[in-house]
């Protein structure tokens, strides 16, 4: 699956967790977290591909993100597929998740125990190195 980050928010294909950021207005004493999140699928383009994402260079919507046809700007004959991705993206719901304390800990926990490994690994390694 290929990722791309952009000013805090995560633009992601097929139908992964797509669209995050913190919802205006609500929190909790009792430390939970809640988050808008938006689930989509990337759209196929009328050749039935999937389309991709471009950037437009144009005055007027300057690094605007848009999908366009897999082999647009190639000299292939191609559909005339083309959607704004900010547009495309407000089509879809949006849903709140809520995360506990409990889930943060649960999380930091997890982290701290991948950066432990992460450490042996490399320490066993320079051992291997050495002798």
């Amino acid at each position: 699956m290929e990722e791309m980050t952009m000013e805090g928010k995560v633009c992601a294909s097929k139908s992964d967790e797509s669209w995050s950021g913190i919802a205006p207005g609500r929190s909790s004493d009792d430390g939970t977290t809640y988050r808008r999140k938006k689930k989509f699928s990337a759209p196929n383009c009328d050749c039935g591909a999937y389309a991709i994402l471009f950037q437009s260079s144009t005055s007027a919507n300057p690094n605007r993100l848009f999908f366009g046809c897999s082999k647009f700007k190639t000299t292939t004959p191609h559909c005339e597929y083309f959607a704004w991705l900010d547009e495309y993206v407000d089509a879809f719901p949006v849903y709140e998740a809520v995360q506990t304390t409990q889930d943060a800990d649960s999380i930091r926990k997890l982290e701290e125990k991948m950066v432990f490994l992460e450490k042996q690994f490399a320490e066993g390694k320079k051992e291997k190195e050495v002798a």
